[in-house]
């Protein structure tokens, strides 16, 4: 009997130590940030894209991590997955500015008139950014272009 308790005791002590984890194992939200900031900055893009998915395991609520999901997305070149993940980071309300331009930027890989509505927000949010305007500039005059070029 209380061999039986024992074991009851040891099974019931190693259960609650792995199911809340333990420091060594699980890395802190702040640690994964971290992990996935240097990774996208030394530009692993690849490594940075699973620490932003395990964040978003965690909290499926946070912007910040749509956003730098999306940042990872937007420099490999993963047009949809990123516009998916600004579109969130908008909703989500973080950095709208940065991200309604980081939309407009990868919808001119895919439909210049939905980018120039994008450039539109930014500038709307932040009228004296010069980066926004310079590219919704550059953005109208390419449809302006295609537009003459489609009447011809």
């Amino acid at each position: 009997m209380i061999q039986i308790i024992h074991i009851t005791i040891f099974l019931i002590l190693n259960v609650s130590f792995y199911s809340c984890g333990s420091p060594d194992k699980r890395d802190s939200d702040y640690d994964l940030e971290m992990k996935a900031y240097r990774s996208f900055e030394s530009e692993d893009f690849k490594v940075a894209l699973k620490y932003y998915d395990e964040l978003l395991g965690r909290d499926s609520l946070n912007g910040s991590y749509f956003f730098g999901r999306g940042c990872s997305y937007m420099m490999l070149d993963t047009v949809e997955k990123a516009i998916n993940d600004f579109k969130m980071s908008v909703k989500l309300n973080y950095m709208p500015g940065s991200s309604y331009f980081n939309l407009a930027l990868m919808h001119t890989h895919v439909e210049d008139s939905v980018a120039l509505q994008y450039f539109k927000k930014a500038i709307n949010i932040d009228p004296f950014d010069k980066k926004f305007q310079k590219k919704y500039e550059e953005c109208r005059k390419r449809l302006e272009i295609d537009s003459i070029r489609q009447a011809q």
